[in-house]
């Protein structure tokens, strides 16, 4: 039976028979039966084995520095009471690098939950002793034995008064899942230390050693007796067994939730605030020396911008990070960019570039390209700290803004994607409900742009379905679909077609061969928009019109012309056709035969620097007649 918070088919990092995989399974159980949604959960981890649990787990997550999961989980509670908020920690993680953090968690009471998978040993770094390590156990570290008492973290929770504390081992499922459900309803910090056999490391600890060395609190245990709850938790494997089930419950003890929002005039969730920015800029200036980023003004339009970051999206795709101040621009917008120092490429001494980072971002634009001609590999090659000069923000094709309410539908070709990137980050950033499905083309999974992040938004955000369509998948690939764009494909994820409105972005034949699909689909002219560099949206004209007896020919199968572009028939025919993926030039042909039955060679064609003998099938309109091929 298929779990909602099951991530599907991925690889998990742990060792066969790990006890981690148990608890793993345990908690998303116990979620499930909890009827927890999702997009309610946060996970907040550290460093270490346990903390990996978060990326396995379909919901929100938070993965941080070692021994420091508590402060932003109890940030993340504070900002929003509406998440249940749960910390997944290993015994060195918590105990150890995160001591101080455990102690001061305790004292706050936040209201999140924090399991501990204490294997007594570290299992990241192979094998060394934990906080928990019994006294006598040798690693490669501690060749004499362990000489140092175990930490005892319930004995220590108790005495600081904390709210909720539990212990139980993964050996017993059942016994967990009752102690992991009343710990995750528990109000306030809610502590569960769960034994865990590390079959790797810890030869000693093993499942065999749990079951035989635990035993479980009588069922008249008050949890309540402060005092009986110590006295049962500095029971030592020296005295005896150790024992399992909840040892405490303080009664009635106030979060820290309650008195920050008791004692706030304003008891609005800090998540629910509209920051003031200026306010915001005016105290960090107060506090704090800082570098002023100021743009030196070119002329009214430009500025120079230095960048100040960058990174490689894929083996030809780019990010720059360029610092900027006092620059407003919307989402979907783009840029002009050049060389500081005035130099032309081709030609030209700008080109335009889509902004990727949304509005809400603050003193930075992100530019993302693709090394596709001379200009983007010149481009490619500056390094931070270099200035470049821009224009200023235009375009209003795919605005997308705090007052949209339309739902969308994306179709794009390559970093066609870019743009509508910053409308999603955008829209998730204000946390707004607008449904979006996203067909994004491409040639092979190494030439998805935003991948990763793409993927994390559709497996975090139900309002957001993202669609990978792959023209040359390699076999192994398991991520979307295989092939194109096509009128089937939109209709197996979309329903009720004219609740959306549509965008498109690619090449401008990718454009073209999407306007035929959505004339197929009857969608209105008026809910189509189109982003080809200052082209306005025009249905796809219907190539065939006005032509007599225009066929082409392979030599072995004739195609007629229909309505679109002549591709259609190419494609018919076999020829490659990788222009909706962002590749162009693939559909390169030779005229064998009917070469005067040809129109004129387009401008992009006569780039291409083609023979006298070959078009583009893209590009290539027959007046009529046949026209015999090959490629």
């Amino acid at each position: 039976m298929t779990n909602k918070f099951d991530m599907g088919n991925i690889d998990i990092a742990w060792c066969p028979g790990c006890g981690d995989f148990g608890i793993l399974a345990t908690l998303k159980e116990v979620f499930s039966e909890l009827n927890y949604d999702p997009k309610d959960v946060v996970l907040v981890s550290g460093i270490g084995q346990a903390a990996k649990t978060p990326q396995y787990v379909k919901s929100n997550f938070f993965n941080g520095l070692h021994g420091r999961a508590l402060p932003p989980a109890t940030g993340i509670s504070l900002s929003n009471p509406n998440l249940k908020v749960i910390v997944t920690s290993g015994d060195g993680d918590m105990y150890g690098e995160g001591g101080n953090h455990f102690i001061h968690a305790i004292r706050r009471n936040p209201n999140i939950t924090v399991f501990v998978y204490n294997n007594m040993i570290y299992g990241l770094t192979k094998g060394q002793a934990s906080p928990t390590s019994l006294v006598g156990m040798k690693t490669p570290v501690q060749v004499n034995g362990v000489f140092l008492e175990p930490f005892n973290p319930l004995a220590v929770a108790i005495s600081l008064d904390a709210s909720f504390v539990a212990r139980t081992s993964i050996t017993d499922i059942e016994h967990s899942k009752e102690i992991f459900k009343k710990a995750l309803e528990h109000k306030g910090f809610s502590l569960v230390d769960i034994f865990q056999p590390c079959v790797s490391f810890n030869k000693l600890n093993t499942y065999e050693w749990f079951r035989d060395n635990t035993y479980y609190l009588n069922s008249n245990h008050d949890v309540h007796d402060r005092n009986l709850a110590f006295s049962k938790a500095t029971e030592t494997i020296e005295h005896g067994k150790l024992p399992l089930g909840i040892f405490y419950i303080s009664k009635e003890k106030k979060t820290i939730n309650e008195f920050v929002i008791g004692n706030t005039k304003d008891s609005t969730p800090l998540y629910n605030h509209e920051v003031d920015y200026d306010k915001l800029d005016k105290l960090l200036d107060s506090k704090i020396e800082r570098e002023i980023i100021t743009n030196s003004v070119v002329d009214d339009n430009e500025f120079v911008a230095k960048i100040v970051e960058q990174w490689n999206e894929t083996h030809n795709v780019k990010s720059f990070v360029l610092a900027v101040s006092n620059f407003s621009f919307k989402s979907g917008q783009h840029i002009s960019v050049g060389f500081k120092d005035g130099r032309k490429i081709n030609g030209k001494d700008k080109i335009p570039l889509s902004i990727s980072n949304p509005p809400t971002d603050k003193d930075k634009i992100i530019i993302t390209f693709k090394e596709v001609g001379l200009f983007t590999s010149e481009l490619a090659k500056c390094k931070i700290g270099d200035e470049l000069i821009i224009s200023k923000p235009f375009g209003n094709t795919f605005i997308v803004d705090d007052k949209t309410a339309d739902d969308f539908i994306i179709l794009s070709g390559g970093t066609g994607i870019t743009p509508f990137m910053s409308g999603i980050r955008f829209l998730l950033a204000k946390n707004m409900k607008n449904n979006v499905i996203l067909f994004d083309g491409n040639l092979t999974e190494n030439d998805i742009i935003f991948r990763d992040e793409l993927g994390r938004i559709n497996n975090e955000r139900d309002n957001v379905k993202i669609v990978h369509v792959l023209s040359n998948a390699t076999s192994e690939c398991g991520i979307g679909e295989k092939g194109f764009i096509t009128k089937d494909l939109i209709l197996k994820y979309a329903n009720d077609l004219s609740k959306y409105k549509w965008m498109i972005c690619g090449p401008p034949v990718m454009i073209k061969a999407m306007q035929s699909v959505l004339i197929e689909l009857n969608i209105p002219k008026e809910k189509i928009l189109v982003e080809e560099w200052n082209q306005t949206c025009e249905p796809a004209k219907k190539l065939g019109d006005n032509m007599e007896n225009a066929i082409l020919s392979n030599g072995t199968k004739e195609v007629e012309l229909s309505p679109g572009p002549i591709i259609k028939a190419a494609e018919e025919l076999g020829v490659p056709f990788l222009c909706r993926q962002g590749v162009c030039g693939t559909c390169k042909i030779t005229i064998e035969e009917g070469m005067e039955n040809l129109e004129e060679l387009t401008e992009k064609e006569k780039a291409m620097n083609l023979a006298p003998n070959q078009r583009l099938s893209c590009q290539a309109k027959i007046k009529g007649g046949k026209v015999r091929i090959s490629f």
